[in-house]
């Protein structure tokens, strides 16, 4: 019986070589995804070599899964900004608001100060 050997593909990791420790961070990133692939593999795959089996099927999906939490990880901060922004600006307001209310007691006060003239 003939053996057929698993078609090779070549999937598109980024566009340019790795290095070590973009490798490393890749490979973490692609576990949360749940995809275990070793750091020096990955340094191959973005140098250009083929991939064996369901691997470029593990290392597409984990790029797409990478990118959506990404995606989600960006949106959160939006969001975040966002509403620190509001509440700066009403503390802002606020801040203005209660200067502007010394400072009307302050002149009422100055305007209802008895003048006293020279006896």
């Amino acid at each position: 019986m003939t053996q057929v050997a698993a078609p090779r593909h070549h999937v598109h990791v980024c566009d340019h070589p790795l290095t070590r420790g973009q490798a490393r961070r890749l490979s973490r990133r692609f576990a949360v995804a749940g995809v275990q692939i070793e750091p020096g593999r990955l340094q191959e795959i973005a140098a250009g070599a083929a991939t064996v089996g369901d691997e470029h099927i593990d290392v597409a999906f984990a790029m797409v899964a990478v990118g959506y939490v990404d995606e989600r990880h960006h949106a959160k901060l939006t969001r975040i900004r966002r509403r620190m922004g509001r509440w700066l600006l009403v503390g802002a307001m606020i801040v203005l608001s209660l200067s502007l209310l010394i400072s009307l007691a302050m002149a009422m006060l100055t305007l209802m100060q008895p003048t006293f003239t020279g006896v």
